[in-house]
């Protein structure tokens, strides 16, 4: 009950200190990018949040999963310059493990300085250092309330989200993306579940 009650807490503090200015809506439901390179992304949007799942497969359609980054937390619409904004701060942030190569893989790397990874388990992240992708470094994983500043745009029923790159990184609202990721999400509920 203390953890929903710092959740809400935390949402209503986002939402009092975010620039609300008025922005194009982002209709609640799922939206879902097609498969490309072993990846599909996800966004999940209810009222007062969004989910974002990044899921990596074995294949190349997409029908073996091998692991999933989630992320969760509230979020806030916006409009300047011309763009409309979505202003993001983590409350989740998590690695679901489905696949045993993937289990052992971890286990045998230390990913994240855990021996205990377990297939099917969905383990939070926040705040870790971590090499999910063997690339010989860890990598920071979210902070708790973390926040990101993004832009979005719908067109032709399909959304946009700003592209991340090394200097509009999306770590503070002077480095919102700027150019668009040319690979759309589909709504393909109207259902967040």
């Amino acid at each position: 009950m203390i953890e929903l009650c710092k959740f809400f807490y935390f949402i209503i503090a986002f939402m009092t200190f975010s620039n609300r200015l008025q922005a194009q809506e982002i209709p609640f439901g799922r939206w879902q990018q097609s498969c490309l390179h072993r990846n599909i992304n996800e966004e999940r949007f209810t009222s007062e949040t969004v989910t974002y799942i990044e899921t990596y497969f074995t294949d190349d359609t997409c029908s073996t999963e091998l692991f999933s980054f989630l992320s969760q937390g509230p979020y806030v619409l916006g409009a300047n310059n011309n763009r409309n904004n979505i202003d993001f701060a983590f409350a989740v942030a998590a690695v679901r493990t489905p696949s045993q190569i993937v289990v052992d893989s971890f286990n045998r790397r230390s990913v994240c300085g855990w021996q205990n990874w377990s297939v099917g388990e969905t383990k939070s992240i926040l705040n870790q250092m971590c090499d999910f992708f063997n690339l010989g470094r860890n990598f920071p994983a979210p902070r708790y309330a973390e926040k990101k500043f993004g832009i979005f745009k719908i067109e032709n029923s399909q959304l946009y989200f700003g592209r991340l790159t090394r200097d509009n990184d999306g770590s503070n609202e002077q480095k919102r993306p700027i150019l668009w990721n040319p690979r759309p999400y589909q709504r393909i509920s109207p259902d967040a579940r």
